[in-house]
């Protein structure tokens, strides 16, 4: 029997996968040499898509922009979805929410989204999405460990604080970072910070 012929992909999926790598291409060029540096010329030529394609999919420079904020984003949900999936509620949940914070406010996915924050001073409506898009994407993750912590028996208000003030910790020291990078350090507060929340935050 003749084995069929492979599926034809459709307009949509080709589409798809252009504008995936477009925005990948972009990220990365932004990644690597900084908003500031960063021209749309360029970015057909490393995604290996003709400038007419390019142009087709993303027009305008703030098109292409918003496009490598949802890559960044989908790329940090993708990693969140992993911690979620991976916690077992025997480890420790407090450092399970620093380490998702951490992977978050540590990554190229967010030190993109905080050049490309810097880089808009003057253009509102791209500042207005890049915090749109950061807050849906922590929204949902935070409220994905209150379940967990709803689970183990903490109030909603506890809940809701231990991830605010968590997750602020983590960030503080990545913006922290970029001036004086401590990992060690950051370790060390962690676990300062572990044994802080099972004092202050005692069940009956």
């Amino acid at each position: 029997m003749a084995a069929s012929a492979p599926r034809r992909r459709t307009q949509e999926e080709r589409s798809a996968t252009t504008q995936e790598k477009l925005a990948c291409a972009a990220f990365e060029l932004i990644r690597d040499q900084g908003y500031a540096n960063f021209r749309v010329a360029s970015v057909a030529k490393h995604a290996g898509v003709s400038q007419g394609g390019q142009l087709h999919h993303f027009p305008t420079k703030d098109d292409m922009t918003k496009a490598v904020i949802d890559y960044a984003i989908d790329k940090a949900r993708h990693l969140a979805d992993e911690n979620l999936a991976k916690y077992k509620a025997t480890k420790n949940i407090v450092m399970a929410i620093a380490e998702d914070s951490r992977d978050y406010y540590f990554s190229a996915s967010f030190d993109v989204a905080m050049d490309i924050t810097k880089g808009s001073v003057g253009n509102k409506e791209m500042r207005r999405f890049i915090a749109n898009a950061h807050r849906d994407f922590r929204g949902f993750a935070e409220n994905e460990w209150r379940v967990h912590l709803d689970k183990q028996g903490w109030s909603d208000a506890d809940a809701e604080d231990l991830i605010a003030m968590t997750s602020s910790l983590v960030r503080g020291f990545a913006i922290r970072a970029m001036i004086r990078p401590d990992d060690q350090q950051l370790r060390r507060v962690l676990k300062r910070w572990q044994k802080m929340v099972e004092l202050s935050f005692q069940k009956d």
